[in-house]
């Protein structure tokens, strides 16, 4: 059987789709409203339609990439309520950082890890951003505006009467933390942690409520929102309704998203400004925080 006739038809449809190809590259180098990169499926349409007769219309190919346009994707540590509710995205935090994106137009997605592993796969660029960085760590990026302020404060049994006003007096109790406090906490905390002789850091952080109300540490310093919220993990076991002392001894600052790009740190900046402005970032922490003892 002679094949023939099928060479000269793939020879012709060839022709035709290396002249489109040269005229679609050339044309793209003079209006960028063309993509500079065409993928594989483009030019397999691009042929068969030409070998059907049909004509084809470049600029939607620009409309359909940017219809695919990937999302933002930001390091998050695992579930911490009301700051990060891992199960369904939510929580104020992860709120936050997605209204400001969507304030300028940006998608956002989250990947929830420890923190090695957050620090680790923004070393290695696998994403874009990791969030909830204290200004205390040495790292060189772009770091946005801080975004939110954690309380983290001295909380102990208000039946004991402590009333903390200095970080000092915490060398004096039985004292534990949530991890890595110490290093996020400041000079100040991490210099009395070091000198005090029982200091201790513990994960999960839920233990800690489980021993101060067994009395087994005299103070917890922990986010007092986060503590209240992981009251309800443990109130089958323990007695919670012990009234609470919370003394602000520990200079909060707020936290920043770091970014790899400087385009996308001042788009986030941009939308947090606006999301400020405009009521909704209040609105937020009213409708996570609102419910809690401040």
């Amino acid at each position: 059987m002679s094949y023939s006739w099928m060479l000269a038809f793939l020879h012709r449809v060839l022709s035709r789709f290396t002249s489109l190809t040269s005229f679609l590259i050339a044309r793209s180098k003079r209006d960028h409203t063309l993509p500079l990169m065409l993928d594989g499926r483009f030019f397999l349409t691009v042929s068969l339609s030409i070998a059907a007769g049909a004509q084809v219309s470049a600029p939607v190919l620009a409309i359909e990439q940017t219809k695919n346009s990937p999302k933002v994707i930001i390091a998050s540590a695992h579930n911490r309520p009301p700051y990060i509710i891992e199960d369904d995205k939510q929580g104020l935090e992860l709120a936050i950082i997605r209204q400001a994106f969507k304030a300028v137009g940006v998608e956002v997605d989250f990947r929830f890890s420890s923190r090695k592993r957050q620090h680790l796969s923004f070393e290695q660029h696998k994403v874009d951003a990791v969030m909830t960085m204290s200004s205390h760590l040495s790292v060189s990026s772009y770091w946005s505006q801080p975004y939110i302020t954690y309380q983290n404060v001295a909380i102990s049994l208000a039946s004991r009467q402590f009333h903390i006003d200095r970080l000092a007096q915490l060398r004096d109790f039985r004292l534990t933390s949530f991890l890595n406090a110490s290093k996020t906490l400041g000079p100040e905390f991490l210099q009395m942690a070091s000198e005090h002789l029982s200091y201790m850091e513990i994960s999960p952080q839920h233990r800690q409520n489980r021993m101060l109300y067994l009395d087994r540490v005299d103070v917890v310093i922990a986010d007092k929102y986060v503590f209240q919220h992981l009251n309800t993990l443990i109130n089958d076991e323990v007695d919670t309704s012990p009234e609470l002392a919370f003394d602000h001894v520990i200079a909060n600052k707020g936290y920043h998203v770091l970014f790899h790009d400087e385009r996308l740190r001042d788009s986030f900046d941009k939308g947090l400004s606006l999301i400020k402005q405009n009521g909704l970032y209040q609105q937020l922490t009213d409708r996570y925080l609102g419910h809690y003892r401040h």
